[in-house]
């Protein structure tokens, strides 16, 4: 009997766990020799809007990563002050087999940003954190420039 494919989505807003809980699955991913695509961009981009449409499970406390065949990790980082990726950052995205970048207009992410707010988001987070998107950095094309350098391979997409 084949296993059966299983795509995995690490979407820290779905996760309803602290930040070390989320890093320690983060990190558990990393460690595996699956295949990671990673899908990066600012907070209202459409990024877990992409990775569900792909279709996957999206990854929560119980989960069991063994079982997985390939992996969609979500990322919304942004530069550190310096204008630089993150050490942790940077093993992401080189840890990536593919790495898209979604970069709609920044007046499209301030309309979706608004909407979540006005409907309620899809994930786990509260209202505040839904609310505090609104002052979440914007598209940083230097900083998208400089991840798709350290990127075996990329896209980007408008959405």
């Amino acid at each position: 009997m084949k296993n059966k494919n299983l795509r995995l989505i690490f979407d820290a807003d779905f996760i309803q766990a602290g930040t070390k809980v989320k890093n320690e699955i983060l990190a558990r991913v990393l460690k595996t020799r699956k295949n990671i695509t990673l899908i990066h961009g600012v907070a209202g981009s459409g990024k877990s809007t992409i990775a569900q449409q792909q279709g996957g499970e999206v990854i929560d406390v119980d989960t069991d990563i063994s079982k997985a065949t390939e992996f969609v990790v979500i990322s919304g980082a942004a530069a550190t002050k310096s204008g630089q990726p993150s050490p942790a950052v940077t093993n992401l995205v080189k840890r990536a087999n593919n790495v898209t970048f979604v970069i709609p207009s920044n007046l499209e992410v301030i309309r979706r940003r608004n909407n979540r707010i006005a409907v309620g988001a899809i994930d786990n987070r509260s209202e505040k954190q839904v609310k505090a998107t609104r002052r979440a950095p914007l598209n940083n094309l230097a900083f998208v420039s400089i991840l798709k350098k350290l990127a075996k391979k990329s896209e980007i997409v408008s959405q």
